[in-house]
């Protein structure tokens, strides 16, 4: 068993994270088969729902700003593109409700790593807020930093109306 396998094991030896552990196994099963992963199970409701109210609560304090595209200084707001609100978020300040999210990102990077070879260093990830009417439409990003040829993109969704037929929209 490889480093990555037994500090995976070792993190959710816990019996409340084992379905965190089933979750990523068929994520990269599904990610190597299909390209694409739909997990209802990543992460419990309860830290769903947490990770939503903490959202609330930051944007009700002014945290948020509007969404943009483009980068430095062609980074341009475009409510034709995008609608929501965001609020990066850093792992090395993360709150304590944002804990089991950073755990289960970290274990997921390492799982994708040993068996897909991706590469992945780190996960970059940011809170999203969308208004009723709101809208995120598809279009060509420069991530942070530059992404090479290894990015994965990983949306947590609370709401009720995002499920999996909306699966191709994020590809």
């Amino acid at each position: 068993m490889s480093a990555a396998r037994r500090q995976t094991a070792t993190r959710f030896s816990d019996p409340q994270r084992a379905p965190v552990a089933a979750a990523i196994d068929r994520m990269c099963a599904a990610i190597a088969d299909e390209g694409c992963a739909i997990e209802a199970d990543f992460l419990s409701q309860a830290a769903v729902t947490a990770l939503a109210d903490e959202a609330r609560a930051r944007d009700a304090a002014g945290e948020f700003h509007a969404a943009g595209v483009g980068r430095g200084a062609a980074r341009v707001q475009r409510s034709d593109i995008r609608g929501d609100r965001i609020l990066w978020l850093d792992q090395s300040s993360a709150s304590p409700v944002q804990q089991p999210f950073w755990q289960a990102l970290d274990a997921l990077r390492a799982a994708l790593n040993e068996k897909l070879l991706l590469g992945l260093f780190s996960f970059e990830t940011h809170y999203a807020l969308y208004p009723p009417g709101a809208f995120y439409r598809r279009h060509r990003d420069q991530f942070r930093g530059g992404a090479g040829p290894s990015c994965v993109f990983c949306p947590i969704a609370s709401s009720t109306r995002c499920c999996p037929q909306h699966a191709s929209a994020w590809r």
